[in-house]
């Protein structure tokens, strides 16, 4: 095995397959399997092009699946309706090959034709709550007693109309551009509903800018396309699986990544909120869409996956960086990536020298916040005492002993001092780490 293999199978891009309970000879077994066997470790170069990997076969194999999939591939292309030849005539989204093919279903006396007529017509009614109906001339669907001619129906409808004729279809693989056109934000989720019910017997493939369809999809199927120079990229997210889990535990939408200039990660929901309110003080935008802050909760869980958000990053092809308490300077993930050279300290990873974020809060401030929020009336020793770092648990305490204590009183402390400090408050450090962010990202005041 070793190492390279270890991580092959980690990562499921090697099927592994325990042969013990079927022999005690292993060597036997595989060679009367027919397999070859190599008594080396297994390296990243034996992937490489070997002595019976040659041009030739390549050629062989391309043509073979070319020849395959002839006739079984449709693309269903994003530009689906034209400029109309009078602005002021609505003209339908719906293209007219697809109104006829849809009009001759729905009158046709073949059973096949009427199945499919059927399907389409029971999909399109269960989503949209309306009828749709056959004409002579035309197809029309009916908002209680008004018949409307499609074309003066929303876009959404006509969208999800021309989607269905190709849907169902016979065909084996699909290729759809941009399906979220024209459709408010459930119709998109309701689409995309529709295409994982009909890829349980085709294969889809869905080129979307939606948000949407990259937060319902799943990551492991997710392929980022980007445009490098002369050349387009195409990759995968690495640690799919852990990234998958890690998603649904956090509640962090997969197109925070996928669609970001620049990802910050941060210890929780307190820097989270905090940071940009910081920033904003200071002249620097840390906020959406130029920049998401994620919180990875690795002090509170044990452990960062640090590895799983620097494949994440690195597979979307966008900067990442991350701002960590005191403690951090102590975990194994962080010093691992810091001495590989992957983490670099005041580059790409900012560790809190005084400790938390709470330890960076203007003093008359958070006591004034706590006062008002919580209606507390502090003795002089308590007010030391919450001001001597570390303060987040002594602030906890003082919350409980109060019994005031929220479970967010965290964010709903640290917002409301941010948003009371002025920028000379701010603290030297943190104005450090924003303007070094912005230096790196070349953010605009």
């Amino acid at each position: 095995m070793g190492p390279y293999a270890d991580e092959l199978v980690r990562t499921r891009k090697v099927k592994w397959i325990n042969v013990s309970e079927k022999t005690t000879d292993f060597k036997k077994y595989a060679q009367e399997e027919g397999y070859t066997l190599f008594e080396q470790e297994f390296r990243e170069e034996h992937l490489l092009l070997e002595t019976w990997l040659k041009p030739e076969l390549i050629s062989d194999i391309t043509s073979k699946i070319i020849t395959n999939l002839k006739g079984k591939f449709k693309l269903v292309l994003a530009v689906r309706n034209s400029w109309p030849q009078n602005p002021l005539q609505r003209a339908p989204y719906l293209d007219s090959e697809t109104q006829a093919i849809l009009r001759e279903l729905s009158v046709s006396e073949e059973r096949i034709k009427q199945k499919r007529w059927s399907e389409i017509e029971k999909m399109f009614n269960k989503l949209t709550k309306y009828n749709l109906q056959p004409h002579p001339s035309y197809l029309r669907v009916m908002e209680e007693d008004l018949p409307l001619p499609i074309q003066y129906r929303g876009g959404g409808e006509q969208e999800l109309l021309f989607l269905l004729r190709f849907l169902t279809e016979e065909g084996e693989i699909f290729g759809i551009e941009e399906p979220e056109l024209h459709t408010h934000p459930q119709l998109a989720r309701q689409i995309f509903d529709l295409f994982k019910k009909f890829s349980k017997e085709k294969q889809i493939f869905v080129t979307t800018h939606s948000t949407i369809f990259i937060d319902k999809a799943d990551v492991g199927s997710t392929w980022i396309v980007k445009k490098k120079g002369k050349e387009t990229t195409i990759t995968r997210v690495k640690g799919s699986e852990d990234l998958r889990v890690l998603l649904f535990e956090l509640g962090i939408r997969p197109s925070d990544i996928f669609f970001s200039n620049a990802i910050i990660f941060v210890e929780g929901e307190t820097e989270r909120v905090v940071f940009p309110i910081w920033a904003d003080k200071i002249g620097v935008n840390l906020r959406t869409p130029e920049v998401s802050i994620i919180p990875t909760w690795g002090k509170n869980r044990g452990k960062y996956y640090l590895n799983v958000w620097i494949d994440a990053s690195k597979a979307a092809g966008i900067p990442y960086f991350m701002i960590f308490d005191k403690e951090a300077e102590g975990d194994k993930e962080v010093k691992k990536f810091i001495n590989e050279k992957i983490l670099i300290p005041n580059e790409n990873l900012f560790i809190l020298k005084k400790g938390s974020i709470e330890d960076y809060y203007h003093e008359e401030k958070l006591i004034d916040v706590i006062k008002s929020e919580y209606e507390i009336e502090f003795t002089k020793e308590e007010k030391e005492k919450i001001l001597q770092p570390p303060r987040a648990e002594k602030i906890k305490s003082l919350l409980k002993e109060k019994k005031k204590y929220t479970r967010d009183w965290k964010v709903r402390i640290g917002k409301k001092v941010a948003e009371s400090m002025s920028s000379e408050e701010i603290d030297e450090e943190i104005k450090r780490i924003i303007e070094r962010l912005r230096a790196k990202l070349q953010l605009a005041e």
